[in-house]
């Protein structure tokens, strides 16, 4: 089952932005309190689903965003298996807090979904031909092979369960492609290339924060003296704190000796190690010695001399033993101009790609003239439903 919200147009046109899916114009006014009791509309559908105490789920009422009526149940599409997860795992405020939240964002999206394509629809609908059909075959064969064997009755089946067709999913992927070919052919053609200058601009105020040091990734096992005093002493004697530190050393020489004979570095820290990392099998991640305390600042140092892959000797400190294990070895990186050209391009281009899309859906969403009032009544229904849906069996 594909998304019925902007989502999937978001994921088919790569409309984002630094990591992020773009939103389109500003959010809806909420209004109203989280802690309010969801008021579902009457229905007289007998096929309306029930919660387990037999309250209908609320699908009347509808937005009108011009030729098209949206739904509650449309604005969640298949992420009702995310209501019940969220339901389940958070509290009855905080679920209802955010079901507001998520309801006004995907309601949004939807808006923006429906009036791009009904504008891309009535001037290109018409014309779409083999290009589209053969856009929504391959499409479905894709989820087909990845998804379910490649058996296509197989994920008919499962739309059946949801309450879909494939039918209903061939429309949904030529939403996508008549939109995907509106964007291509009269918004994209009105993004400038950027310069040079602007090019250069670009990488000189972001030099600094692509500079990157020399770096390695570090495990390590840790053996610690403290360890091994008696439980419960406090002020050690000179004989006790020898006693420690010989029995410190015994199980650092064990734990080395299984690494040189093979066994992983991870295995031995999980079982010999002590601090914080010893669950994650001694795994520090990248490290720099200014980012450690100064106990292991020697284990830093010592990382530095090993190649990758490579494991030191056993390193004493003051209260106890380190084995050194470089994970990874990185570089120091020193930003280029022209290396990183291309990348900055297709930064800028995103950005004024999202930017010009985001103008194109404000501009409808103008022309459209959703009023405010419409928006907060269907936004409280699409909050019922997602209430009630996550209650249902």
């Amino acid at each position: 089952m594909i998304r019925s919200t902007f989502a999937s147009c978001v994921i088919l046109l790569t409309l984002t932005a630094c990591g992020g899916p773009l939103r389109f114009g500003p959010p809806l006014p909420l209004g109203m309190d989280a802690n309010r009791k969801a008021s579902p509309a009457s229905t007289d559908d007998p096929s309306t689903p029930e919660t387990k105490d037999g309250t209908a789920i609320p699908i009347e009422g509808g937005l009108t965003v011009q030729s098209e009526i949206l739904a509650p149940g449309d604005i969640w599409g298949d992420q009702i298996p995310e209501l019940k997860r969220r339901a389940a795992s958070a509290s009855q405020r905080e679920f209802q807090q955010w079901v507001i939240q998520q309801s006004a964002a995907l309601i949004t999206d939807r808006i923006a979904e429906s009036l791009l394509y009904q504008k891309a629809n009535s001037l290109i609908g018409d014309k779409a031909g083999p290009s589209v059909q053969s856009y929504v075959d391959g499409e479905i064969r894709k989820v087909v092979t990845e998804k379910f064997e490649g058996i296509q009755r197989r994920y008919e089946k499962s739309l059946e369960e949801q309450g879909q067709t494939i039918e209903d999913v061939r429309q949904q992927f030529r939403r996508q492609a008549i939109i995907g070919a509106y964007i291509e052919s009269d918004v994209r053609k009105k993004i400038p290339e950027p310069t040079r200058a602007e090019l250069f601009e670009v990488f000189e105020r972001n030099r600094e924060s692509m500079r990157r040091p020399e770096r390695r990734s570090m495990s390590l096992v840790d053996i610690r003296t403290s360890n091994f005093y008696p439980e419960g002493l406090s002020s050690p004697t000179r004989a006790q704190r020898a006693e420690a530190k010989a029995n410190a050393r015994s199980e650092a020489l064990a734990a080395l000796e299984e690494l040189r004979s093979g066994k992983p570095f991870a295995e031995v820290a999980r079982r010999r190690s002590h601090g914080l990392h010893a669950q994650d099998g001694g795994k520090w991640g990248w490290i720099t010695p200014d980012a450690v305390r100064e106990r292991f600042l020697p284990a830093v140092a010592a990382i530095q001399e090993l190649s990758q892959g490579q494991v030191s000797e056993l390193l004493e400190v003051p209260d106890g033993f380190f084995i050194v294990c470089c994970d990874q070895a990185q570089e120091a990186y020193e930003p280029n101009f022209v290396t990183a050209q291309p990348l900055i391009h297709r930064r800028i281009i995103s950005q004024r790609h999202n930017g010009a899309i985001g103008a194109e859906v404000a501009r409808l969403r103008s022309e459209a003239g959703v009023k405010e009032d419409s928006l907060r009544a269907f936004h409280k229904r699409v909050v019922d439903f997602a209430i009630l849906a996550a209650a249902a069996e």
